[in-house]
């Protein structure tokens, strides 16, 4: 009867230790509810690699939705996303009825999990049209780059993006790609995502020498803002995937005067002054202080002073239209390398040297050497800064040869006359010497 009762015993402690055994196992999991009326990636994990990249067991999951086990430990984070490749825009986020914020509705978001015996994630959701833009800069290393594709003589990048025309409302930090242009570094190509109805701010830069004269995308237009370069397009009218129909024209630099003094004039800034776009130069009359005045005079010492003008140099930019007047301008004051300057004055300088004096930024003067084409009246020099310069001239003389012009030529007159009358003397006397002979 003992040897029975021992039996008993041991059955008893052997079924304990299975159920303790059998607790800790279920312990060591929690149940997972999952209900979307759309396509959605749930995540859970510990840790999150990079920014919002939660490592541990995922879900993905469809309408109605689904359930399942996910040990304890990687019950610290979850992050949830609507497909991106079915187009699912996230409209709200519970998680054991508690209503959470949801910062990027076409991407990753991620929440801490609270200490819960088990886990209801609700999720909402919209299926929206969804597009691409593909194009490609120069520089591109994919030689099956298609050609529609490729943007010529300037570049472009995405600046920002906004959920709608209507809210306006910035998106771009849910957009990835946004902190890098949406332009690969390496390859040069361009591509975003877009949901139909958002609104892109595009940035196109001209290379120098040339102007954005057109954009479109597909057809639809982009519209100037008032930050250089920049263009929105609003995608609520979108019919499918597109690209840009960007023409960038030739340019030159212009010079713009408004002085009485100087006619007209030439620019060139292809040394690398500039990098982008092209140049203006408005040209303006000065008229200088009492101490510019001498200050003028003593840096052209040995010159005289002509004339005082104020140039200003500007980097344009067209708006994307092929007018030169309704232009994005910036300011400069000091370029990246000389820019190349010719001036038609409207009366000549009374000399065959000129020299330009140049007013820095600091108050102290420069002397520049210039040159002067006394039969168009032109002054030409070169200079990286802009501000207030004076045109100065002197008369360099020939050097003096000992003798005045009327000197020489009153040489040369003599000598002439001298072989005048020795050439008459000789003929004189051979014919004298003819009738001598003949006499005889």
């Amino acid at each position: 009867m003992k040897k029975i009762s021992n039996f008993f015993v041991a059955i008893v402690t052997l079924l304990a230790s299975f159920a303790i055994l059998t607790n800790a196992t279920s312990a060591a999991n929690k149940n997972i509810q999952i209900n979307t009326n759309a396509s959605a990636r749930v995540v859970f994990g510990n840790h999150i690699e990079g920014e919002d990249e939660v490592v541990g067991t995922e879900f993905m999951t469809d309408a109605p939705g689904t359930s399942g086990n996910v040990d304890e430990s990687e019950l610290v984070y979850v992050s949830v996303e609507g497909d991106i490749l079915a187009n699912v825009r996230l409209t709200s986020v519970k998680i054991n009825d508690e209503a959470q914020t949801i910062t990027a509705p076409t991407g990753r978001n991620v929440y801490n999990l609270p200490a819960a015996n088990s886990y209801t994630i609700d999720i909402t959701g919209t299926v929206t049209e969804a597009y691409n833009i593909n194009w490609s800069n120069p520089g591109y290393t994919d030689p099956g780059t298609p050609q529609d594709v490729k943007i010529i003589d300037g570049a472009a990048k995405v600046v920002k993006i906004y959920d709608n025309a209507t809210n306006m409302n910035d998106i771009s930090a849910s957009i990835p790609c946004v902190a890098y242009g949406c332009v690969d570094n390496t390859t040069k190509e361009g591509f975003i995502h877009f949901e139909k109805g958002n609104v892109i701010v595009f940035e196109f830069v001209p290379q120098y020498g040339y102007q954005l004269t057109s954009v479109k995308m597909n057809g639809l237009p982009l519209d100037p803002q008032n930050n250089t370069n920049q263009y929105v397009l609003d995608t609520s009218a979108a019919t499918g995937h597109g690209h840009f129909s960007a023409k960038f024209t030739k340019t030159s630099d212009v010079v713009k005067t408004n002085s009485s003094i100087v006619t007209s004039g030439v620019l060139d800034l292809s040394n690398g002054a500039i990098d982008a776009g092209t140049g203006r130069l408005s040209v303006d009359d000065f008229t200088p202080s009492a101490e510019q005045v001498t200050k003028f005079a003593e840096t052209a010492s040995g010159y005289q002073i002509a004339d005082y003008l104020d140039l200003n140099m500007q980097q344009i930019f067209y708006k994307g239209a092929n007018n030169d007047t309704d232009v994005w301008s910036n300011d400069l004051t000091q370029l990246n390398a000389d820019a190349n300057i010719s001036l038609v004055l409207a009366e000549g300088v009374n000399g065959n040297d000129v020299a330009i004096v140049h007013e820095k930024h600091d108050g102290t003067c420069e002397l520049i050497s210039g040159s002067y084409d006394a039969d168009t009246h032109t002054v030409s020099f070169a200079t990286d800064g802009f501000s207030n310069y004076a045109i100065a001239y002197r008369t360099i003389k020939a050097p003096d040869s000992g003798a005045s012009t009327s000197e020489t030529n009153g040489a040369i007159d003599n000598l002439i006359s001298a072989a005048i009358i020795t050439l008459g003397s000789i003929i004189a006397l051979y014919v004298v010497s003819k009738k001598v002979k003949k006499e005889q």
